[in-house]
């Protein structure tokens, strides 16, 4: 947890949609509904290659999340998967996976990766101030800075939108 696979993946997805004419889709595994529906559901049905995102893929015990991506490819052949997983996925039944582990981040290291990516959307200046604000609001509560930086970097949240939002938690206390 906290090193950042969903937000790489978002990162990749944004940068790689070109390559993927049938559209890129997002979805979260969960034990309650069958994998393939729920991709069937975001994928486009079209021939297009196409990206499937499935994160904490880890909480699908691994003969059914075999079986049920089987399903997927089977039915929609030309659809890439990057799957999201807390741990390492072993699928005997899929040879030719290729696997990134990523570490945990150092708070040092968390810190450059959002800056850069609010760095993105932001100029420099504002940045700066911004990031100063947000520390001040925020001090102590990494998870926190970090949502914050992240719903600015993935452009969910405006920079005005977000201190609007967070005007609440600048009363001491509010955030332990």
């Amino acid at each position: 947890t906290g090193t950042g696979k969903t937000t790489l993946a978002i990162l990749f997805a944004q940068s790689e949609k070109p390559n993927f004419p049938g559209g890129v889709a997002y979805i979260h595994a969960n034990r309650f509904e069958p994998l393939s529906q729920a991709a069937f559901g975001a994928l486009p049905s079209s021939a297009a290659k196409s990206l499937l995102i499935i994160d904490d893929f880890n909480i699908l015990p691994p003969n059914i999340a075999g079986n049920e991506l089987r399903l997927v490819l089977e039915q929609r052949p030309f659809t890439r998967l990057l799957l999201l997983s807390q741990r390492l996925i072993r699928l005997r039944a899929f040879q030719d996976l290729s696997i990134l582990t990523l570490g945990h981040f150092t708070k040092a290291e968390g810190a450059e990766f959002l800056g850069k990516r609010v760095a993105q959307v932001l100029d420099p200046e504002r940045l700066k101030g911004l990031l100063k604000e947000l520390q001040s609001i925020f001090r102590g509560q990494p998870p926190a800075y970090s949502a914050a930086l992240d719903a600015l970097a993935t452009g969910v949240l405006t920079a005005d939108e977000l201190f609007e939002f967070v005007k609440p938690f600048q009363h001491s206390g509010l955030l332990g």
